[in-house]
């Protein structure tokens, strides 16, 4: 996903094949290393914006020319949380996110016009491959995590997925711009009384 030759491969598959995108889902991330700012290896921080956000902008910037020439559609693109936090050990990871959010927004004022929404979702805890081998990584962070959910459990990939099928749908028509957080409300940053 972060191959620029590898992405138009596939939005000119899908071109040709269907002669259209009527919406997209650009959801592939890493977490890399769980390490301080300065002990943060540079080919690791790379390789993290490379897979997190290059490969947004990448398929943002190959789907819209597509996407306008059937007069619209959605894109939805994958943060996090970390979009909204400074988890300590993550700074490639959170860089990233807040990144797919600046990107969406940008990419939302620029073609709103043109009938196309662009929107992100920003999971929390989710149990995914991903996260437990990060759990392992950085066990204080899996712990604090665990332990701020006001939900008492990891969402489902299936109830991420079915935000983003939200935002791309008809549904969400005059929603653009926006990050959804699904997180059991993680982000809060209450407490129970």
């Amino acid at each position: 996903v972060a191959s620029e030759l590898q992405v138009v491969g596939w939005i000119e598959q899908i071109g040709s094949t269907s002669g259209r995108l009527d919406a997209a889902f650009n959801n592939a991330g890493i977490t890399g290393p769980a390490k301080r700012i300065e002990d943060y290896p540079l080919e690791d921080f790379q390789r993290v914006i490379a897979v997190n956000l290059q490969s947004v902008f990448l398929g943002m910037k190959y789907q819209i020319p597509l996407i306008k020439r059937n007069g619209g559609g959605s894109i939805v693109n994958t943060a996090s949380i970390a979009a909204l936090t400074g988890p300590g050990g993550m700074s490639a990871y959170a860089a990233s996110k807040h990144g797919v959010q600046g990107l969406t927004r940008v990419v939302a004022m620029e073609n709103a016009a043109h009938g196309i929404r662009v929107n992100a979702i920003a999971p929390g805890w989710t149990e995914t491959p991903m996260v437990a081998a990060n759990s392992q990584q950085n066990p204080a962070f899996a712990a604090l995590a665990q332990n701020a959910i006001p939900a008492k459990r990891g969402g489902k990939p299936e109830e991420i997925a079915a935000a983003a099928i939200w935002l791309a749908s008809d549904a969400a028509s005059y929603v653009t711009g926006h990050m959804l957080t699904v997180d059991g409300g993680m982000t809060i940053g209450g407490f129970e009384p």
